[in-house]
């Protein structure tokens, strides 16, 4: 099917309103009000190809990201970038999902969970942030491609994602990949959470002070990561003492 999108203008002027008028409704599942609101809004038809298929709760971040990411595979990022594709989303096809997630909540985690005003946003809005878990975790080079995003979202994975993803190194998706596949060959003395990932994301800035990153390759990646875990579990004061027993395993 092919997805009508709600028009930008539109939802400005629903942003500017939703703590005053909407996000009541939101809060309080009233989903009756809002179907009468978004079939009066305006809407054109995207060229965007869509398999629709329901979301699971919305703490699944595994299923729910295979079934975006799935359903949504020849977005191009820039496409992905985009608030009225994601606002409309989370408010027609998956407005029970949408409800189910915001019910109860207060208007600022309503508001997040609906826009997408920066890159920080793509990671935290309701339905955007399952497409680009799988985008930036899906290994095309693996017999199993779906294999990282398992590993990675298996644990905190709204939290690790956030501060992971929002570094500049890893606008370099074969350095992301390494780093995640380190991790998880040394899970076994390596914790899967995000004060690792930011650990080692500052080795790799340091490392970019004598390399050029961006032509290292993920296999390279990967082996850099495995020789630095082995070395600080050789030597664990090289942690901050604050950090280590959030990114060791004892």
């Amino acid at each position: 099917m092919r997805i009508k999108l709600f028009t930008e203008e539109f939802i400005e002027a629903f942003g500017r309103d939703i703590n005053d008028e909407y996000a009541k409704l939101y809060r309080t599942g009233d989903k009756q009000a809002l179907l009468e609101i978004f079939e009066k809004a305006p809407t054109y038809e995207a060229d965007i190809p869509f398999d629709f298929h329901e979301l699971t709760t919305p703490n699944d971040y595994i299923n729910n990201t295979k079934l975006i990411y799935g359903s949504l595979r020849e977005l191009t990022p820039a496409q992905a970038s985009k608030e009225n594709l994601w606002f409309t989303l989370a408010n027609t096809f998956y407005l029970d999902y949408t409800l189910k997630l915001l019910s109860s909540n207060d208007r600022t985690k309503v508001k997040n969970a609906l826009f997408l005003k920066t890159k920080r946003d793509q990671l935290i809005q309701c339905i955007s942030k399952y497409w680009w878990l799988g985008y930036l975790l899906y290994d095309e080079k693996s017999d199993d491609p779906y294999e990282l995003m398992e590993f990675f979202c298996a644990e905190n994975a709204l939290g690790k994602a956030v501060g992971f993803f929002s570094s500049k190194l890893t606008s370099n998706k074969e350095i992301m990949l390494g780093i995640v596949k380190g991790i998880r060959d040394r899970q076994d003395v390596i914790k899967n959470q995000s004060w690792s990932y930011g650990f080692i994301n500052g080795h790799f800035n340091a490392v970019g002070g004598v390399k050029v990153l961006d032509m290292m390759t993920q296999e390279e990646v990967y082996q850099e990561t495995l020789a630095f875990i082995d070395e600080i579990v050789a030597d664990p004061l090289m942690i901050p003492p604050t950090q280590r027993n959030k990114i060791l395993r004892r």
